[in-house]
């Protein structure tokens, strides 16, 4: 693969995967819109030439409420933010809704600090990352290993060795085995089933994340089979 093929694939996949980060971890207002709708622009492409049903409904499902949310006044604009706001605590911060670390979902008891926690300390020291001191969470907290897999396709995108690139495509592949698929997909449907979601930001949120990151293991699968 050409370098600057390269480059511009990891990259992509890294703003993605920070932008699903950010999406779940910034409190929605202006900036959150503004940051949501620049990403929507660069994804246009991506989503057309996907057959992925899952993120497209999330695209065009955010999509839809960037370009609604435009026509409203101060007001009306101010309401949504508050209700939005509101939202977002219901589904991601009170007990019983959509649990954020690993550890809940492979735990037969849903016990937090378990296997998978160790091991993204494992994972975070292995590359050198920390965590940012503002962050306080589970390094298997959702946010966190959306943040590694973005570390590691900018990783891939600037190394010039081959070597060190296929370590890197290998990792994520062993990343969405041994973490993703083993949970991420129903964290995000219990965010989608949250009935208090009346805007519907969030269910589109995390019907484009589960398509992404599906089409994202299958990228990442073509593209070890081309290395070897």
């Amino acid at each position: 693969m050409e370098s600057s093929l390269k480059n511009e694939i990891h990259s992509a996949r890294g703003s993605i995967y920070l932008f699903l980060r950010n999406c779940l971890y910034n409190m929605p207002n202006e900036k959150f819109y503004k940051m949501m709708e620049d990403m929507l622009s660069q994804l246009s492409q991506i989503v057309n030439e996907s057959e992925n049903t899952d993120m497209k409904n999330g695209y065009n499902g955010m999509l839809q409420f960037i370009n609604t949310i435009k026509n409203l006044s101060r007001k009306e604009l101010d309401e949504l933010n508050l209700h939005i706001s509101r939202e977002y605590t219901a589904c991601l911060c009170l007990p019983g809704t959509a649990q954020q670390e690993e550890s809940y979902y492979i735990s037969e008891d849903h016990i937090l600090r378990q296997e998978s926690n160790d091991d993204m300390i494992k994972l975070f020291h292995k590359y050198g990352f920390a965590l940012s001191s503002e962050l306080q969470a589970d390094y298997d907290n959702v946010c966190i290993e959306l943040v590694f897999m973005s570390k590691l396709a900018y990783m891939s995108a600037d190394t010039e060795d081959n070597s060190e690139y296929s370590k890197l495509i290998l990792e994520q592949l062993d990343f969405h085995k041994n973490h993703f698929d083993k949970w991420i997909y129903h964290f995000y449907d219990k965010l989608i089933e949250q009935k208090i979601i009346e805007s519907k930001l969030y269910k589109y949120i995390a019907e484009f994340s589960k398509g992404f990151i599906r089409e994202d293991k299958l990228l990442l699968e073509e593209l070890n089979s081309s290395n070897n």
